[in-house]
């Protein structure tokens, strides 16, 4: 643990504390102790072995055939190709570049989609990675780190064995459901009071009776007000503040010393580079905790749902455990899109991104309540014919039928626009495999 930020005790059978200030209790953040499941710990355990790939079995639960031969039907079918004789031991990618009729520099995306498809088969290990061999995409997300002109390093695991670092699917609101979840299961002191700026908690994240929510208001001086007051009057009690904007360096620095006399800790999901980030705060390292997206690298990427959470070790084995738990590990088809999406030259993080429709357009709000209405009308016009031909029979015939004529105009001038826009369908559907990238 670096001089300069706060320590971690660690006393055999008990958990770890993080020690700030002795103005509050030293245990605020204290955990229960995290016990992983069994099979992914035999899983990793296989899966970091010196043994040959060849000669060992990996232990996962539902864990698939892996063979070249099946490799290549999957290719085939995502390329709309058909059954093919097998390459034995060739170039695969040559092959199917070749029969595809594609050029020579099309062949990356054909050893995209195979790698795509080999990495998807098995299971990643928790977090994402393996700590001994953390891979092409942390590693790139490593030289973000230490490239800036304020570099920060975080620990991967590889020597000691306590990364810093992890990968989540979801995008960040799934991320932060994970990371509410764990709180609320994992802290040793609850209720948690947990603040928010600049960021909408959606009403399903904030359902957690342990876990108090509180937003602030959006000036930063008013905020930082509200926040020293709020932690006057509960000083014991674990705080988090969630920023969903970068905020000036003077109200870093005033949270920096709320943090110093409080049982406050950052929780960052604003992208925020080094420079501008509360990690980079005297002895703020780890009492901060990074949510940060692809769109670090490009705005391009701002879309994609891989998450990278860096920050004070505990917190993440923490959220590594409770995302295994809840929803097995992150996504190796994500990884493998954004990982070949980052080789490519895109755009750099300061760059405008180009105006452009969303690809799944959320449906407006005042849709639901139109459905309704349009229901509603529906319904009445059936009960009031239905009430005609009780009365009349067959005399009113006639009639009916050009009432439910007139009406199934009226509606389909009314709500048919509407009812069509709000249909979702598949903007992919029906491209083919070079068209979607």
């Amino acid at each position: 643990m670096r001089e300069t930020e706060p320590h971690v005790i660690n006393r055999p059978g008990a958990p770890s504390r993080l020690v700030t200030s002795p103005k509050f209790l030293p245990d605020a953040f204290s955990l229960r102790p995290v016990k992983a499941a069994v099979v992914s710990e035999i899983s990793e355990a296989t899966a970091s072995s010196l043994v040959p790939a060849e000669e060992r079995v990996n232990f996962h639960i539902g864990n698939p055939v892996q063979d070249p031969r099946l490799v290549e039907l999957y290719a085939r079918i995502a390329l709309g190709l058909g059954p093919g004789k097998v390459a034995a031991a060739g170039d695969l990618a040559a092959a199917l570049t070749a029969e595809l009729g594609w050029d020579a520099e099309d062949r990356a995306k054909v050893e995209f989609l195979l790698d795509l498809i080999r990495k998807s088969a098995p299971y990643l290990p928790r977090g994402g990675f393996l700590k001994n061999k953390p891979g092409e995409l942390i590693r790139l997300f490593g030289e973000w780190l230490t490239r800036q002109p304020e570099p920060l390093a975080y620990d991967f695991g590889e020597k000691t064995g306590r990364r810093e670092v992890i990968l989540a699917s979801g995008g960040i609101t799934e991320s932060l459901r994970v990371f509410f979840h764990a709180l609320a299961s994992q802290l040793q002191h609850l209720p948690a009071s947990i603040f928010s700026h600049g960021i909408r908690i959606p009403p399903h994240l904030r359902q957690f009776e342990a876990l108090h929510f509180r937003p602030l208001p959006e000036n930063e001086t008013a905020a930082a007000e509200v926040l020293g007051r709020s932690l006057a009057r509960n000083g014991a009690r674990p705080s988090f503040v969630l920023l969903g904007k970068i905020l000036s360096e003077e109200t870093r620095r005033v949270l920096r010393l709320i943090s110093r006399d409080y049982p406050l800790f950052i929780v960052e999901v604003n992208d925020a580079p080094n420079h501008l980030s509360l990690a980079r705060e005297a002895k703020m390292m780890n009492r901060t905790l990074r949510f940060l997206t692809p769109a670090i690298f490009s705005p391009l990427l701002d879309g994609l749902s891989t998450v990278f959470i860096a920050g004070f070790e505990e917190f993440i084995r923490m959220i590594e455990t409770v995302h295994f738990q809840l929803k097995g590990t992150p996504s190796a088809a994500e990884i493998e899109l954004l990982t070949f999406l980052l080789k490519r030259r895109l755009p750099a993080r300061d760059a405008s991104p180009v105006p452009e429709e969303t690809l799944y357009q959320e449906s407006a709000p005042v849709l639901p309540g139109i459905h309704h209405a349009a229901g509603a009308a529906i319904a009445r016009i059936e009960t009031r014919i239905a009430r005609i031909a009780n009365a009349q029979g067959a005399r009113m015939e006639n009639r009916l039928c050009s009432v439910v004529e007139r009406s199934a105009e009226r509606l389909a001038r009314t709500w048919g626009p509407v009812v069509r826009a709000s249909v979702v369908s598949d903007p992919l559907e029906g491209l083919g495999f070079q068209e979607i990238l």
